[in-house]
């Protein structure tokens, strides 16, 4: 599967593109891997972006439609 990396600040600005504009839905740090991950979804048109962020490189390791924000239920 092709993989395609960048500088961070290049990366961003893409998402941030009127013709992708997806926003941040999910941050996360791996620790055993010292990564940032990150899920960038356009609410509207249901398409996403799966990043992971090195020191200086941004990496899309997955991108497509059809998505879904699942709701959380609270613990009780």
């Amino acid at each position: 599967k092709p993989i395609m990396c960048g500088p961070i600040d290049l990366v961003m600005k893409g998402l941030a593109d009127p013709s992708i504009n997806d926003s941040p839905v999910w941050l996360c740090r791996d620790v055993t891997a010292k990564s940032d991950y990150g899920v960038f979804v356009n609410q509207k048109t249901k398409t996403f972006t799966i990043i992971q962020f090195g020191k200086e490189i941004a990496c899309i390791i997955g991108m497509g439609d059809k998505s879904m924000v699942v709701p959380v239920k609270p613990d009780l």
